[in-house]
């Protein structure tokens, strides 16, 4: 599996490749684009990112398109005396100028995971991105907890067979009784975001329903829904992702859950109801909720009954709220 290491931060805008002699510049060329890899962290207006290849006294210049094709713009022989070695320093400059500018743009978006091979250490799963897919390994995972996944993405949200929408779906899943794990590789690659105006707010909200309800319709619950856990892939989609904790309704609640709900005694569509309720109470959802009035309602709905009122919560029910709807 070719895998390139990204930590979490900004993705690449320029990317580097260094090699010992001239005769090594195709060579460098060829590992800038071999080892680049796109990934929605960029902007619909980004169309390249730039690279520098270095070979010996041989400086490359081109642009790395974010299809993956390598451009030549122009290279500098630092050999050739004093006037070459300042115009590659100027281009160097405008590099760093076009660079700056795309950041203070907000023309890509950090990643907020670990991607690519490290060491595991009391580590719960271990996340890899290899060409645009994301191959995730889930260790220490007990028997019904390995067939829970296997069935959940082998049965309801495969590339065969996607029941639910709006959740992550598996093109292979395999399990691993002797090491306790279970791997799958998994898309839509998307970008770990908070949604960033009211349209995107509910838009976001809409699809995490309409997953949650496909999901409940299938008799399953999620129960680790945060905004972590809701990647942006396009305009009006916006994935749930992390299914380490799914598991068929009437099941025992989970132990290691970051938020849960503390009226549920077992898995149910209300624990996941008042995830959401969890995710609009945030600061930065108040920010873009404030004064409408129909989002309030959607929110006490999901965030605060409890009981029997709290058990009769549902995702269908609230998809047809009106700010789901039309925000009216």
């Amino acid at each position: 599996l070719d895998v390139f290491l990204a930590m979490n931060g900004m993705p690449p805008v320029v990317l580097v490749e260094e090699k010992w002699g001239d005769a090594d510049l195709p060579i460098a060329i060829q590992d800038i684009d071999r080892k680049f890899c796109t990934i929605p962290h960029y902007s619909s207006k980004m169309l390249f990112i730039m690279a520098i290849a270095i070979a010996g006294d041989l400086v490359c210049f081109g642009k790395l398109y974010l299809g993956g094709k390598f451009e030549h713009i122009k290279t500098f022989n630092l050999r050739s005396g004093l006037k070459e070695r300042v115009y590659c320093v100027r281009a160097a400059i405008n590099v760093g100028r076009w660079a700056r500018y795309v950041l203070d743009n907000n023309f890509v978006a950090p990643i907020t995971f670990p991607m690519g091979k490290k060491q595991v250490q009391d580590r719960r799963e271990l996340t890899i991105l290899s060409e645009g897919v994301i191959l995730k390994k889930y260790l220490k995972v007990s028997k019904a907890q390995r067939g829970w996944l296997s069935h959940l993405y082998k049965r309801l949200s495969s590339a065969a067979q996607r029941k639910v929408r709006y959740l992550e779906w598996a093109i292979s899943v395999a399990t691993s009784a002797a090491k306790s794990t279970v791997t799958v590789r998994l898309q839509p690659f998307g970008v770990v975001r908070f949604p960033q105006s009211l349209m995107e707010m509910r838009s976001a909200l809409r699809c995490v329903l309409t997953c949650l309800a496909d999901l409940h319709k299938e008799g399953w619950t999620h129960l680790d829904l945060r905004w972590s856990n809701v990647v942006f892939v396009a305009q009006h989609q916006w994935f749930v992702i992390d299914a380490e904790f799914a598991r068929p309704i009437g099941s025992a609640m989970p132990e290691g859950l970051v938020l849960r709900d503390p009226d549920a005694a077992m898995a149910d569509e209300g624990a996941d109801c008042f995830l959401v309720g969890v995710m609009m109470q945030d600061p930065r959802s108040r920010v873009l909720l404030s004064g409408i009035e129909s989002a309030q309602e959607l929110a006490e709905y999901l965030y605060n009954p409890i009981g029997d009122a709290r058990r009769q919560c549902t995702a269908a029910q609230a998809l047809g709220m009106s700010f789901v709807q039309d925000g009216s």
